[in-house]
C-alpha cells in the first residue's frame, strides 16, 4: 500500500512539474522586457491619438474662424482625420 502510494504522488508531482506554470515557477511573467516595453509605447500612442481626435474637434471651430474655412471644407478636414484615424484602428 505504501508503494502504490508513493506512486501516485511520483506520478502527481511529475504532472504538476511537466506544466509550463510550475516549470516557469509561481510569479514570472510572460512578457520579456522588449514586449513589455512595446506594450507601453503602444498605449502611448493609443492615447496621444485620442487626444489629437478630441483636441481636433474643439480647435477645428477657432481655426476655420480664422482661416476663412466654409462647413464643407472643416467637414472635410473632420472627415480625413477620422478616416485616417479609423484605419490605424484596424490590426
Amino acid at each position: 500500500i505504501l508503494l502504490a502510494a508513493t506512486s501516485r504522488d511520483a506520478q502527481a508531482n511529475a504532472a504538476t512539474e511537466s506544466s509550463p506554470a510550475m516549470r516557469r515557477g509561481k510569479y514570472t511573467s510572460d512578457c520579456s522586457g522588449e514586449a513589455f516595453t512595446l506594450l507601453q509605447l503602444l498605449f502611448l500612442n493609443n492615447m496621444l491619438g485620442y487626444a489629437d481626435r478630441t483636441n481636433l474637434s474643439v480647435a477645428v471651430i477657432a481655426m476655420s474662424r480664422e482661416l476663412g474655412w466654409g462647413e464643407a471644407s472643416t467637414g472635410t478636414l473632420l472627415a480625413s482625420f477620422f478616416c485616417g484615424y479609423v484605419l490605424t484602428q484596424i490590426p
